[in-house]
């Protein structure tokens, strides 16, 4: 429980640093959950995020409470030990991948994440596309330390960033489950639009 409250003052602390993307008026962002039967699964949950460019699914983790905050315009996955993973999607106007040098994503997301060190650096891949990862630890300013993938990649005109956030113990015991949910994430089929 102390290690939950912990992370929780941690993402409390991080809220802080980095401002909210508020959406406009004629923005649209909704989350449309529903569960399907695949043969090869089971009953699986769906997730269909709507912007006004483009529709996405995904496949959340199982057992992980799904949350959308549309203001934001970001879903969180949450898991009950408090490891998160967020989507967020932004404007290429607003965001940071687009036409970026690695060089200058890597101080983008040390800006976001001040006295973070990164890692690694990687290539990330998604159906929708590819995109860039950072692997950094960082302190949340009360001496609780957390580690983070950072992972952006631009589409249609949108930035998603897709970043993990738990406890450097657990950090590596997630990269499959954080992997998973990117080989899942797509541009929606005409079906689902």
């Amino acid at each position: 429980m102390r290690a939950h409250c912990n992370l929780i003052s941690g993402f409390a602390a991080l809220a802080l640093v980095i401002p909210p993307f508020r959406a406009g008026a004629a923005e649209q962002f909704k989350l449309n959950v529903s569960q399907q039967h695949i043969p090869e699964a089971g009953l699986v949950t769906n997730c269909l995020l709507v912007t006004a460019r483009e529709k996405y699914s995904f496949l959340p983790p199982a057992n992980w409470r799904i949350e959308s905050d549309e203001a934001a315009r970001k879903v969180s996955l949450v898991l009950a030990d408090g490891t998160v993973i967020a989507i967020q999607i932004k404007d290429v106007a607003l965001g940071t991948a687009a036409g970026q040098t690695q060089a200058q994503l890597r101080d983008q997301v040390l800006a976001r994440f001040p006295g973070a060190s990164i890692l690694a650096e990687s290539v990330c891949f998604a159906e929708a596309g590819e995109g860039q990862a950072f692997d950094l630890e960082w302190d949340a300013g009360n001496g609780t330390r957390f580690a983070t993938r950072f992972a952006v990649f631009s589409v249609s005109g949108e930035i998603i960033e897709v970043v993990l956030t738990t406890k450097p113990e657990k950090f590596h015991s997630h990269h499959a489950t954080f992997t998973g949910l990117l080989n899942t994430f797509r541009i929606a089929p005409t079906g689902q639009r």
